[in-house]
């Protein structure tokens, strides 16, 4: 059920008839937001500008992931375990996309490979 104001995230992965995968994550929200809502939404578009001014040759998929974290960290949305439940930003950056869903490069906390 789609309830008037909650995040509506839709996570689309088609697959082409060639074998090659897409893949698309967009949030929605039914109704008017929160001041809450808005912060994180403010928040996120922080952290991806951030991180995407910081992409450049020989910058560390690492460090760009605890980039992110930083900046949504200094907005007050820490990663964090709240009664043994993971909460704030528990996914990495990206991930390459190919015959398979979820090809390298994968841009996380443990990768250090470099762009």
């Amino acid at each position: 059920m789609l309830r008037a104001g909650e995040f509506i995230i839709c996570d689309i992965f088609p697959r082409h008839r060639s074998g090659y995968f897409g893949d698309m994550t967009r949030t929605f929200l039914k109704g008017k937001p929160t001041e809450l809502q808005r912060k994180m939404v403010e928040a996120v578009q922080t952290a991806h500008d951030t991180v995407a001014d910081a992409v450049k040759l020989g910058v560390s998929y690492k460090s760009l992931a605890e980039l992110a974290f930083q900046k949504l960290e200094e907005a007050g949305f820490p990663k964090e375990t709240r009664d043994g439940v993971p909460v704030g930003m528990i996914h990495g950056l990206g991930h390459g996309v190919g015959l398979e869903i979820h090809e390298d490069p994968k841009v996380n906390q443990k990768s250090d490979e470099l762009i």
